[in-house]
């Protein structure tokens, strides 16, 4: 995991934000803010201030990439809209495009007969994006199974 990456990916969303703006709606002064993203000594910035910054900034990419370090894929879970079915075909494209450059990027990786590690990863990668895609999917539709199960219970 690199730690350094995801304090400038929480750094760059907290300076978006502005910090001047955030440090006090998470608690905190502006200096004591400042100061722990400088790596200034006694000064650390803790579990909980991450949190609240995941949640106000609401950019989730220090997140996705802690995520992702540990295996997991991170996926946002689309709200169904009574009557409004464009997010369900939406991500029933992406999918389908996924697939298709999961499927290309295999018959790449395959076209001499020789799979190197560099094109292994390249076909995982490309993997874990349809994966990422398909797992919303399912999310955005076990939502209606459950909107459905509490209405006839």
């Amino acid at each position: 995991m690199d730690i350094d990456r995801i304090i400038d990916e929480l750094d760059i969303a907290v300076k978006k934000y502005p910090m001047k703006a955030l440090a006090p709606e998470i608690g905190k002064r502006y200096g004591t803010l400042a100061n722990e993203f400088s790596d200034q000594p006694g000064y650390k910035l803790g579990f909980i201030t991450v949190l609240q910054i995941l949640e106000m900034t609401k950019d989730l990419t220090a997140l996705d990439m802690i995520e992702e370090s540990f295996g997991r894929v991170p996926i946002v879970i689309p709200k169904p809209e009574k009557g409004k079915m464009t997010e369900i075909m939406h991500l029933v494209s992406r999918m389908s495009k996924k697939f298709g450059e999961s499927i290309k990027s295999l018959a790449d990786a395959i076209q001499d007969g020789v799979i190197t590690k560099n094109k292994a990863e390249m076909c995982l990668k490309e993997n874990m994006r349809l994966i990422k895609v398909a797992l919303e999917l399912e999310a955005y539709l076990e939502q209606f199974v459950d909107t459905k199960r509490s209405a006839d219970e």
